[in-house]
C-alpha cells in the first residue's frame, strides 16, 4: 500500500526527518502510489502506511534499494526502534557470517601468495656504514627497497650517505621523530615509486603501515624469528601487492669479531 497523495507523503516524510535526525536524506517517489523512504549511508528505512509501521534494508551507500533484507523481524511503529533493531541484526550477521567468511578468504588468499625469498647474511659490529651502502647501491634501480633497523643512529647514518654520498633522490627514512603528517607523506610517495628506498624505525613501524609496493626488505639487526621482523615483513608481504615476483628479504646478524 501507498498514501494516496504526494502531499500526504511529504508531509510524514518530513516529520520523520525531523525525528532521525541530522545525516538522514530523504526519498519521495510515485509508483502505483506515493512512497516515502529515509537514507543515511547504508541504512535505508522505509514505511508501510498499510500497516503503519516501518522496516529497514541495508544496501549500498548512494542507492536506495537494499541487499540485505532485515524488514521481516524488525518491523516497528518506531523508526528509530526499527533502525536500532536492524543494525544489532546487521551487526549479527556480520560478526557470525561475514566476519568469518571475510578472516578465510583472505587466509586462503595469503596462503595463495608466493612465499618471502629470505636470504640470511651475517655482518661483523666492525662493519662499517660505506660496505653496507655498496651492498644497497649493487641492487637494480627498478627495486623499491624498505631497510628495517632498530639503531635510528645507523638508520640516519645510512641515509644520509645514501643521499648525500651518493646521490639518490629517491630515499627518505622515517623514525619516531617525524609527526603523522611528515610519515603519511613519505609512505604515500614510497607507494606510488617517488621514493625507492626507505629506512625505517622498526619499533615504531613494524605494525599499523602498508608498503605493499616494496619488492625487497632488508633487516640490520634482527633475527629471523623476532615477533616484530615478522609483523614488518607483514606490511609489505600481504595481498595487494604490485608485485607478482617473491618478496626477497635479507636478514643482517650481528656477529662480533
Amino acid at each position: 500500500m501507498s498514501f494516496d497523495t504526494e502531499a500526504k507523503a511529504q508531509t510524514h516524510a518530513q516529520e520523520v526527518l525531523e525525528i532521525l535526525g541530522a545525516g538522514w536524506t530523504l526519498r519521495v517517489w510515485n509508483n502505483i502510489g506515493w512512497h516515502c523512504a529515509w537514507q543515511n549511508g547504508a541504512i535505508h528505512l522505509h514505511y508501510e502506511p498499510s500497516g503503519s509501521y516501518y522496516h529497514v534494508l541495508i544496501g549500498r551507500v548512494g542507492d536506495y534499494g537494499g541487499h540485505m533484507d532485515l524488514s521481516s523481524d524488525n518491523r516497528s511503529t518506531d523508526p528509530k526502534e526499527a533502525i536500532r533493531s536492524a543494525i544489532q541484526e546487521a551487526q549479527r550477521v556480520f560478526r557470525e557470517v561475514w566476519r568469518p567468511i571475510q578472516d578465510s578468504v583472505a587466509m586462503v588468499g595469503l596462503a595463495m601468495m608466493e612465499q618471502p625469498a629470505i636470504a640470511y647474511r651475517k655482518y661483523s659490529s666492525q662493519r662499517s656504514c660505506d660496505d653496507i651502502c655498496e651492498m644497497l647501491m649493487d641492487y637494480p634501480d627498478t627495486d623499491s627497497i624498505v631497510v628495517y633497523g632498530s639503531n635510528t643512529s645507523l638508520l640516519s647514518q645510512l641515509y644520509r650517505y645514501m643521499w648525500y654520498e651518493r646521490d639518490r633522490a629517491d630515499v627518505d627514512i622515517l623514525t619516531p621523530a617525524h609527526g603523522v603528517a611528515e610519515i603519511n607523506k613519505v609512505l604515500e610517495y614510497f607507494q606510488d615509486g617517488k621514493v625507492k628506498l626507505l629506512f625505517l624505525d622498526i619499533g615504531a613501524f613494524s605494525t599499523g603501515i602498508t608498503l605493499t609496493k616494496a619488492n625487497r626488505m632488508v633487516f640490520l639487526d634482527e633475527q629471523p624469528d623476532d615477533k616484530r621482523t615478522k609483523q614488518a615483513i607483514g606490511r609489505t608481504h600481504r595481498i595487494g601487492r604490485d608485485s607478482a615476483e617473491p618478496l626477497a628479504v635479507t636478514h643482517f646478524d650481528k656477529e662480533t669479531n
